[in-house]
């Protein structure tokens, strides 16, 4: 759905960003190998359902993984941990940018990207966390985080 709503190739990439970061999620709560997933048809959603008795689909693991992401978020800000005090090196994002390659002469925009990122998630821009809304949105709510 997000994908279908992603105006521009920025947006897409976005979303595609997002989408890897949630299937992480479950990859790393699950206790899951890293490297089957990324070697072939990983049939994740599968061995879920089977270890846990659950059947959940898809879409219910997206909303999983997101709470996973958000819950990951709120506990870092409760512990002090500002999205500034982890970022890419300038490198990464293309500073200087390179001469050679596919990514010669690209240079990334971060703070548009963290922003647009934020948006997506429903995040606060000045804290980088969870809004009260996004917390209500998943079910988290109760824990009292803000």
């Amino acid at each position: 759905k997000m994908l279908k709503e992603a105006k521009n190739k920025e947006a897409r990439n976005i979303v595609w960003y997002f989408a890897g970061s949630l299937f992480m999620q479950l990859v790393n709560c699950a206790g899951v190998c890293q490297f089957g997933p990324f070697t072939s048809a990983y049939p994740l959603i599968e061995y879920l359902n089977f270890a846990t008795g659950w059947d959940l689909d898809p879409d219910d693991y997206l909303e999983v993984a997101e709470r996973i992401l958000t819950l990951r978020k709120a506990f870092n800000l409760r512990e002090g941990i500002k999205p500034s005090d982890a970022q890419l090196h300038p490198r990464a994002a293309g500073i200087p940018p390179l001469a050679r390659g596919p990514t010669q002469g690209v240079t990334l925009d971060l703070p548009k990207l963290e922003k647009s990122l934020y948006l997506l998630l429903g995040w606060d821009l000045t804290t980088g966390g969870p809004t009260s809304a996004k917390l209500k949105e998943l079910g988290l709510d109760q824990l009292g985080l803000k």
